[in-house]
């Protein structure tokens, strides 16, 4: 697939401040493992930029292209950064995030 981002950060933005993501039973695990909220993994997902994208591509049996992104998270002031990995593919014409992985980098 393309260098470039399958969904445009706009639409990842509105669906994330208006909460329309739905998470992998591995994406809930992978937030529950970093100890990180609902909440957190929202403001994640809004600080998103394009530096950070790094490759969209089918990942099979799922027919929709997923994008990949790697940012530097700070949950508050007092906590170290996180470099989170996400992969998540848009639905229901870019309205609803399908979140897949949310986890530290390797």
């Amino acid at each position: 697939m393309a260098n470039l981002p399958c969904y445009p950060l706009r639409d990842i933005f509105i669906a994330a401040m208006n909460d329309d993501i739905i998470m992998s039973r591995k994406a809930q695990r992978d937030l529950r493992n970093l100890g990180y909220e609902r909440d957190d993994m929202i403001d994640c997902i809004k600080s998103l930029k394009t530096s950070e994208f790094k490759l969209c591509r089918i990942y099979p049996p799922n027919p929709f292209p997923h994008d990949v992104y790697v940012t530097r998270f700070h949950r508050s002031q007092e906590d170290d950064p996180d470099d989170i990995y996400l992969k998540f593919y848009m639905s229901k014409i870019n309205v609803v995030i399908e979140l897949m992985s949310f986890h530290l980098s390797a």
